[in-house]
């Protein structure tokens, strides 16, 4: 093993403050203790390195007492140095701080330092300011053998870095074997599933996924099964089914899949056999169907021919008594409770990700809202929209039972991206995206996001740039594109995740 320098770290801190007037001459005493432990033997070459640090000093006077018979000066630098009088003067106008380095030779073996050499700051220096502080730092360095630690190495991971093996000297801490990065892995996923971490994802092919079909009926499945990923299930518990040519009971059924950790499925009359096949591939059996709705939305032949499962409609008179009803099924009672437009799906979609209940409204509370609101412990609701959307009236009323406070912006952009910052204010990774001009591929886009920990924003591909900041803002990484590329281009993707 080569020859190193160990380097013996000592040091002094020494405060001193003064009332001095400007440019007023100072003065410190300040005496440097050095320690070491290592045995210096003849021939062997020795390093002091003074350095004072302070607001822009002038001068300074050290005294450098060492012991002729152990030590023999080679040179100074940085400083004058006056061998008779063993004293070092420094000069650093307008500097921060000086350095001055002596070289001694070793005559004889010694092993405490602290015997052998002194330095003693006798005068200070020149201020602009009332108080300031001065470090003495010295080091001394000798020859010797390097005393190696290892460092051991860190695997990489998936989604973090390792460091190969490093080495050090535990002497003068001297990196003898640098680390290096290792990169990271990445996952390598087949059916949805890492095979090297066992991390579970839809993410499989990118920083985004589009969750589409060849209508809006398809397209509820994928999403359904992109929720069942990454719910980690092999099947659902429950399941909701709504008609799919509304929004109403839909929107209104996202607490209740959140409650129950279930997707929402849309059906029609065209639909019904595709939509009960995947329920008897996609959810366990004797578990609960809930149909939201009544026959009119729903028929009851779909309901009837769910053999295997037990059915439960939970339909009114209209989609505000559904309403009700299914958040009474969810056992609404002391959660904030959002308000939201019935005749409108815009403010709606971007609200179903929150998990939140949503009461859908009309031109007023009906008396039986007002009954249901009566009841409950909530009191604090959000009104989501302006005031075309829910009107001063209704927010009114609403303040009857409890505090509330308005969510909105001047479009269904805005207002989606302000329903994004209140509920999602501290940024998230993951966004979902759903088209802002129509309903069906959002509807059931809700339970998906908020599994995923993230809004659901509205775009298309022209008003994105909302969307763009909350991503911004949030150092999104990753988005869930509910639809096709014919209404959220792959290109409007791409612009609203590039940071």
């Amino acid at each position: 093993m080569k020859a190193k320098k160990v380097i013996f770290i000592l040091l002094i801190l020494s405060i001193l403050s003064a009332l001095i007037t400007t440019f007023a001459y100072g003065q410190a005493s300040v005496m440097a203790s050095f320690t070491g432990e290592e045995t210096y033997k003849p021939g062997e070459t020795a390093e002091l390195k003074l350095t004072y640090t302070g607001a822009n000093f002038g001068t300074a006077k050290v005294k450098i007492e060492y012991d002729e018979d152990k030590l023999s000066l080679v040179g100074c630098q940085g400083g004058v140095f006056n061998e008779k009088e063993n004293l070092l003067s420094i000069t650093a106008a307008n500097q921060n701080q000086m350095s001055v380095t002596f070289t001694f030779k070793v005559l004889e073996t010694f092993k405490d330092v602290d015997t052998v050499i002194s330095a003693k700051t006798l005068e200070g220096f020149t201020y602009q300011y009332e108080s300031f502080q001065c470090d003495a730092s010295a080091v001394i360095t000798i020859d010797h053998q390097h005393d190696e630690v290892v460092i051991g190495a860190t695997k990489p991971t998936c989604t973090q870095t390792g460091l190969s093996q490093g080495k050090y000297c535990n002497i003068c801490n001297e990196t003898l074997s640098k680390q290096t990065v290792i990169p990271a892995l990445g996952h390598k996923y087949i059916n949805n599933k890492c095979t090297v971490c066992g991390d579970i994802s839809i993410f499989t092919q990118g920083n985004s996924i589009r969750l589409w079909g060849n209508d809006r009926y398809v397209t509820s499945q994928s999403i359904a099964t992109a929720l069942k990923i990454t719910l980690k299930k092999e099947k659902f518990d429950a399941v909701i089914v709504a008609s799919g040519s509304n929004f109403a009971d839909a929107i209104s059924g996202t607490y209740l899949a959140k409650k129950k950790n279930a997707p929402i499925l849309v059906v029609d009359g065209d639909t019904e056999k595709s939509v009960k096949k995947y329920i008897e591939n996609n959810v366990a059996k004797e578990s609960t169907v809930y149909i939201l709705g009544g026959s009119g939305a729903v028929s009851e032949n779909f309901a009837k021919s769910l053999t295997g499962f037990k059915v439960k409609r939970l339909g009114g008179k209209d989609r505000f008594e559904t309403n009700l009803l299914i958040l009474k099924e969810a056992g609404v009672d002391n959660e904030s409770i959002l308000v939201c437009s019935g005749l409108s799906y815009a403010d709606c979609l971007s609200t179903s990700a929150t998990g939140r209940p949503i009461l859908l409204v009309d031109e007023g509370l009906k008396s039986f809202q007002k009954t249901f609101l009566k009841g409950l412990s909530a009191r604090w609701y959000y009104v989501i929209g302006g005031t075309g959307a829910v009107n001063k009236k209704t927010a009114e009323e609403i303040m009857v039972y409890g505090k509330a406070s308005r969510v909105w912006g001047a479009d269904r952009f805005k207002t989606s991206q302000a329903v994004a910052n209140k509920f999602f204010s501290k940024g998230s990774q993951i966004i979902t995206l759903a088209y802002g001009f129509n309903f069906p591929d959002g509807l059931s886009g809700g339970p998906l996001a908020l599994a995923l920990k993230g809004p659901l924003l509205l775009v298309d591909n022209k008003n994105f740039v909302h969307a763009k900041e909350y991503a911004e803002k949030g150092k999104t990484e990753k988005a869930a594109v509910l639809g096709g590329p014919a209404l959220i281009p792959d290109s409007t993707v791409k612009n609203i995740l590039v940071q």
